[in-house]
C-alpha cells in the first residue's frame, strides 16, 4: 500500500508519510484527539433505548454537530452515518 493512502489513525507521528517533502515532514502532526475526550457509539438493531435516548438529549443539547456518510447509493448497501456532537 502506498504511504500516500495509509488511514489517518493509522499515521506514526514519527514516521510521515514519503510523498512529502523536507518541509512538509518538519511539520507533520497527525490529528489525534485523546481518547478521554470522546466516546464511539455503534449504533445498530442491539442498540438499548436508552443508549438511544441518551444520544437523542445529547443531540438536542448540543452546540455544534457534523454529519456524514459514507455509501455508495448504486450497491443498495446500507450506509454508515458518522455524527460528532459537540
Amino acid at each position: 500500500m502506498s504511504d500516500k493512502f495509509v488511514p489517518y489513525y493509522l499515521c506514526d507521528i514519527n514516521n510521515p508519510p514519503a510523498h512529502l517533502d523536507d518541509n512538509q515532514k518538519s511539520n507533520w502532526t497527525p490529528f489525534d484527539i485523546p481518547t478521554s475526550l470522546y466516546q464511539i457509539i455503534h449504533v445498530n438493531k442491539h442498540t438499548t433505548a436508552e443508549t438511544m435516548q441518551k444520544l437523542i438529549n445529547d443531540a438536542r443539547n448540543c452546540n455544534e454537530f457534523t454529519f456524514d456518510t459514507e455509501g455508495e447509493k448504486s450497491t443498495k448497501q446500507l450506509t454508515l452515518i458518522h455524527l460528532q456532537i459537540k
